[in-house]
């Protein structure tokens, strides 16, 4: 995928935004990868990619070791063909349910939050 001039900058601004608040996401999940509850090297992953018009919202990011994360990242719109290559489409579509399910507690968590802070 190319991106503009404009795409780059935005991305490039949004990475920056997103490490600033990077422990919170780790906090949140536990410190812990959020799919093999490992421990080691994690990363706060965007569930839909910034190159693809993702943004730094706390629902739609999770904590990922790395070897999960490659595995997620085979299921963003598009995966690289390399990566496309190394899962099969059960995984795919295991990764992906993992990944809905994910996204919707963590909605739910932040309307707690936001009802909680109101109250």
């Amino acid at each position: 995928m190319t991106l503009t001039p404009a795409e780059r900058d935005r991305v490039a601004l949004l990475r920056r935004e997103a490490r600033k608040d990077r422990h919170e996401i780790l906090r949140r999940d536990g410190h812990m990868c959020v799919f093999c509850h490992g421990r080691r090297n994690l990363q706060d992953h965007h569930i839909l990619a910034l190159e693809n018009g993702g943004d730094n919202r706390h629902e739609w990011r999770c904590t990922l070791d790395p070897r999960c994360h490659h595995f997620f990242d085979a299921i963003e719109l598009p995966p690289t063909p390399q990566v496309r290559k190394s899962i099969t489409i059960e995984q795919q579509v295991t990764a992906q349910k993992i990944l809905l399910d994910l996204v919707q507690k963590n909605i739910q968590r932040e309307r707690e939050r936001e009802t909680a802070k109101s109250s």
